[in-house]
């Protein structure tokens, strides 16, 4: 529920744009409760470094370093 650097950051499948297949990203840094990632398209060649605006849609985050419940 809570960003962490190298954690994956989950949207719901009902996110505008995915074609219902949600979106992942890399949570790259947080900086004075802004969090940054990088991502990708599946079906592009896009690759972007943006700050996370909205989470209205975030299902939340996985973190690699732990078990996740």
């Amino acid at each position: 529920s809570e960003p962490r650097v190298g954690a994956i950051a989950v949207w719901k499948s009902s996110l505008p744009g995915s074609d219902g297949s949600g979106h992942v990203a890399i949570v790259e840094k947080i900086d004075n409760g802004k969090i940054y990632i990088s991502e990708s398209t599946w079906h592009g060649g896009a690759f972007a470094y943006k700050e996370i605006y909205s989470t209205e849609y975030l299902y939340g985050y996985i973190y690699l370093d732990k078990q996740n419940n």
